[in-house]
């Protein structure tokens, strides 16, 4: 169906006159075929122009991305081409430094690997400085990292190392415990980034992390120290109990020197109480309180030897002298000998006699 222009009757489209107003509906049909074209000219031509647009675009693009392309190319090639030459270098150092710590044999050592430590790490500090200055390419942002964390590790590493070189009288375990850590950690960020970094053939001396000789020497160096410091503990620990009965049975004798005639049982027993520990008391009470009712003189002695028997306690070995009178007209007098062991303890800070027994 078509619609009449002038009157809007609906006629067929073969319909050559319109069936109410008459007007002639071919010069009709041929403006509306004139539109037709027009309206398809338009439509291609926004095809055209569209398309043109459309690859206009994708050429651009191409462009661009060929560019960024071959700027990151040569970004990478500049990167492995720089972080090779710095893995060469660290290479190289790596293997001077496992040779200066194969030479460390003592103690007296650790300066001159404190030197070579300290160059160590201003290598480390420049090489850190220098990161920021690397363009990263595209895809290498994670070689960039375990590259920083490598240098950081190292740098740990040997500054703990330097701190224990520095401080070998007060190194505790925990310091060379934290060393071996830093020292494996160090070593196992420079194989990650070498297997993942195919492009890197040199790798780091691991070497260069052995520090398990050192840590062996100042271990060896401590135990020694410590040694000594308990040997010296105990040699005046054991002067001092040896002095406490040293000092009883040579004392002890002027109960009757100085008061010959008096209670002489009476000042013995202010001087026991200088070295008798109140519970021991009663043992120089029971013992020697025979002697003092007697003819028999106590002569003083001297100690034998003395052995630790646990810690604030030794056993000392005296020898006692005492007088028996054979004629008492003329006076003469027999003198025997006796050994003693004497139990020191220390209490509250001072020794004591706690005990004493017959040999």
């Amino acid at each position: 169906m078509f619609k009449c222009p002038k009157c809007g009757a609906q006629e067929t489209l073969d319909a050559k006159f319109c069936s109410n107003c008459g007007v002639d509906m071919t010069k009709f049909a041929k403006t509306s075929n004139s539109q037709d074209e027009r309206k398809k000219r338009r439509k291609k031509k926004i095809i055209i122009i569209s398309s043109l647009l459309v690859l206009g675009v994708l050429i651009g693009a191409s462009a661009l991305w060929w560019s960024a392309y071959t700027r990151n190319k040569k970004q990478t090639e500049n990167y492995k081409t720089q972080t090779k030459a710095l893995w060469e270098e660290l290479s190289q150092k790596s293997e001077e430094f496992a040779t200066n710590l194969k030479e460390v044999k003592k103690i007296d050592d650790f300066p001159t690997l404190g030197d070579t430590t300290d160059e160590f790490l201003s290598f480390l500090n420049d090489k850190i400085l220098s990161l920021p200055d690397m363009e990263i390419p595209v895809g290498y942002s994670d070689s960039y990292e375990k590259l920083s964390q490598v240098l950081a590790d190292y740098k740990a590493y040997l500054e703990n190392l330097k701190s224990v070189l520095n401080n070998v009288e007060t190194a505790e375990d925990a310091d060379l415990n934290e060393l071996l850590a830093k020292a494996d950690k160090a070593k196992e960020s420079c194989r990650s980034f070498t297997e993942s970094n195919s492009y890197i053939q040199k790798t780091v001396s691991e070497e260069s992390f052995n520090v398990t000789n050192i840590v062996k020497l100042i271990s060896d160096y401590k135990s020694k120290q410590q040694q000594e410091e308990k040997a010296q503990l105990e040699a005046l620990e054991r002067a001092a109990a040896e002095k406490v009965v040293s000092n009883f049975i040579s004392e002890l004798p002027n109960a009757y020197d100085v008061l010959p005639e008096g209670d002489t049982w009476s000042e013995a027993k202010k001087i026991a109480k200088k070295y008798w520990s109140s519970a021991g008391l009663a043992i120089f009470e029971n013992d020697y309180q025979v002697f003092f009712a007697s003819e028999v003189f106590y002569r003083g002695g001297k100690v034998v030897s003395s052995e630790r028997s646990s810690e604030g306690k030794y056993s000392v070995l005296a020898e006692e002298r005492m007088e028996y009178p054979v004629d008492i007209e003329s006076g003469s007098t027999e003198t025997s000998k006796s050994l003693y062991y004497f139990t020191v303890q220390k209490i509250s800070g001072n020794w004591y006699i706690i005990d004493r027994k017959g040999r």
